[in-house]
């Protein structure tokens, strides 16, 4: 009777230990360089649904006072952003966990800019004041790791992607709007090219990963 005992001791012990080890089918992530290259906080779910394929969704959401990249003193920014997602595991029996895969985005930014150059259809601009109302939508080809303990909750999700996208802007309720020479000093943040239409896209992060 005491070695049933033990024997059934045994194999609850052994099912909770292999229960623990069981790999989590759900994630939730942070995005940790979204607030200071794109002005946006990035929250992500990322769902298993077999050992080769997952699916998941980013939303942002950025605003003057809650992102990091700073905004200027008296302009203004809102920014929203939607991102599905799909990962295909290279090698689903490592623990070092490789993705490739593909996400869909569409991007919308008011933004208020105060005494600022503008370009637009390859002519400079100089206003006082202007709202641009910025929209964008593309897809990229992905590649990310997830580097983890399989008996860690708490895990780091490297992120690059590379497509193309399609950019629309419009200025809308400019003051004192006229047509300026190019700037000529600073640095050369404004193109010669116009960055509407469809152009090569590259995005990259570093996602703070909790399963569960």
């Amino acid at each position: 009777m005491k070695h049933k005992f033990h024997f059934l001791i045994f194999l609850l012990f052994f099912g909770c230990f292999s229960a623990q080890d069981k790999e989590k089918k759900s994630m939730a992530t942070f995005g940790l360089m979204s607030s200071f290259i794109n002005q946006r906080w990035i929250l992500g779910y990322i769902h298993k649904i077999s050992d080769r394929f997952r699916v998941g969704v980013d939303m942002g959401y950025g605003a003057k006072g809650i992102v990091v990249a700073p905004v200027k003193i008296g302009e203004d920014l809102t920014s929203y952003e939607l991102r599905p997602a799909f990962y295909y595991s290279l090698a689903p029996d490592s623990v070092l966990k490789h993705f490739v895969g593909a996400d869909f985005f569409y991007i919308r930014a008011n933004r208020t800019l105060t005494h600022s150059y503008f370009f637009d259809d390859y002519k400079y601009y100089w206003a006082d004041a202007a709202n641009v109302e910025r929209s964008k939508t593309g897809a990229n080809l992905t590649y990310s790791i997830l580097l983890h303990k399989e008996t860690s909750r708490i895990a780091f999700m490297p992120k690059i992607g590379f497509g193309l996208r399609y950019l629309d802007e419009k200025y809308r309720n400019a003051v004192n709007l006229t047509e300026s020479e190019p700037p000529i000093d600073g640095f050369p943040i404004i193109s010669d090219a116009p960055r509407e239409g469809t152009k090569f896209n590259f995005d990259i992060d570093i996602k703070l990963v909790y399963k569960f």
